[in-house]
């Protein structure tokens, strides 16, 4: 089981959200120094570099427009939330738990630090950010700081990176059953959750409504569906093509008076409650090696070994000596 941990501070859940988009960008990570030798005290830094896809959408964050600049389309395809705006849209960066350098575990012999603003070799919080299809931007990911002192000997790996866009906004969540499936309505549409008073009673708001013709079969008899329900006539196009609205729903004919008016009636529409939490985040890129590949490069470094305090001792002996014959010689 592979787990993947992101900054505490914009850590957003995303169930049952696809983490590719057309319409969001997407890309390749790769680091920038694979593989090196570093002291056993030494910190490690991790850099790397994010290239749009050629054929991508560009990474195009804008915090003075509407919705950050982007659409709600590119976050609105969870059946379980429809959204009414975007309220955050931040660049982030996340990692994997994987390798001997593993992050996640508070026994392994380094930490990880992600590299945060106001570093300027960070990618994270950016809401106002431009990459075109095909470009590239270095950045320093975070670093690997020895646990407990000195690390010993060997070879340390790391296998997967994120880079990410965080959003957060506002919308509605559909009303779940007993067994936390989406709770629909005769045509399969969600049904949302419906807004309270303080004394927990329902909402209810008067909205003046159209009233639509019904259906009638090849005999002129009314058409309902299974449930007892009036089906409404759906309007054709001049082929007789059934014809629908942006949403993909079925649009229906109106029903007139005798002067041909549209008819309306009154009716008492549930309030919908407005949720201001919900998140979804989308994965630009991720580096190629999977958690537990132990046969791909990732990133590595060979740790070497502390010097011994003889070790020390006969190479200070050993200067020592050089620096006395090279005295005598200018004698």
């Amino acid at each position: 089981m592979q787990a993947r941990s992101m900054l505490a501070a914009i850590m957003f859940a995303a169930l049952g959200v696809p983490s590719v988009q057309a319409a969001l960008p997407t890309g390749t990570l790769t680091f920038l120094e694979p593989t090196g030798a570093v002291q056993a005290d030494a910190s490690i830094d991790v850099w790397v570099r994010l290239t749009l896809d050629s054929s991508s959408a560009p990474l195009l964050l804008n915090n003075a427009l509407p919705n950050y600049g982007a659409l709600l389309s590119d976050v609105d395809n969870d059946f379980f939330t429809h959204w009414l705006s975007i309220n955050s849209a931040i660049t982030n960066t996340a990692y994997e738990c994987s390798g001997t350098f593993d992050p996640c575990s508070d026994s392994a012999p380094y930490k990880f630090h992600f590299n945060l603003p106001p570093s300027a070799s960070s990618f994270n919080f950016q809401s106002d950010i431009s990459l075109a299809p095909g470009q590239s931007i270095d950045y320093k990911f975070g670093t690997f700081v020895p646990r407990n002192g000195p690390v010993a000997p060997g070879s340390y790996h790391f296998f997967v990176s994120y880079a990410t866009i965080s959003f957060q906004g506002s919308g509605y969540r559909v009303r779940l059953n007993e067994d936390g499936s989406a709770m629909t309505d005769a045509n399969g549409r969600p049904i949302y959750q419906q807004a309270v008073d303080e004394n927990g009673t329902p909402l209810f708001e008067t909205q003046l409504l159209p009233v639509y013709r019904q259906a009638v079969d090849q005999f002129g008899e009314p058409v309902f569906d299974s449930e007892g329900n009036p089906v409404h006539e759906q309007a054709l196009d001049e082929f007789g093509v059934p014809l629908f609205d942006e949403s993909g729903n079925p649009i229906f004919v109106h029903a007139t008076d005798e002067f041909g008016l549209p008819i309306f009636q009154q009716v008492d529409v549930p309030v919908l409650r407005v949720f201001d939490d919900l998140n979804y985040y989308h994965d630009i890129a991720r580096s190629p090696c999977g958690a537990f590949d132990d046969g791909c490069a990732g990133f590595t470094r060979t740790v070497l070994a502390v010097p011994e305090a003889e070790t020390w001792a006969m190479m200070l002996a050993g200067l020592g000596l050089i620096g006395l014959a090279g005295r005598r010689r200018r004698v």
